[in-house]
């Protein structure tokens, strides 16, 4: 990322490609329940919870919170 994207998002990105991943599975899952935006918890055996949340939501997010900030 740029060190100005850096310094507006207080966040660390790690990105991966895979062919296979079940997350999809559970989003797909989250999106039938209904009409708000559909997010997945997760959370495995001695691991901290994480969050999957579709990426344009995500952008969208951080627009809305950082993008006024300089």
């Amino acid at each position: 990322m740029s060190s100005m994207v850096r310094d507006m998002l207080p966040f660390q990105f790690e990105a991966k490609n895979l062919a296979r991943f079940v997350g999809y599975t559970y989003m797909g899952q989250a999106i039938s329940h209904g009409p708000h935006a559909p997010v997945v918890l997760i959370k495995a055996n001695r691991q901290q919870p994480l969050v999957i949340l579709d990426a344009e939501i995500f952008i969208k997010l951080c627009k809305e919170a950082y993008g006024g900030r300089k």
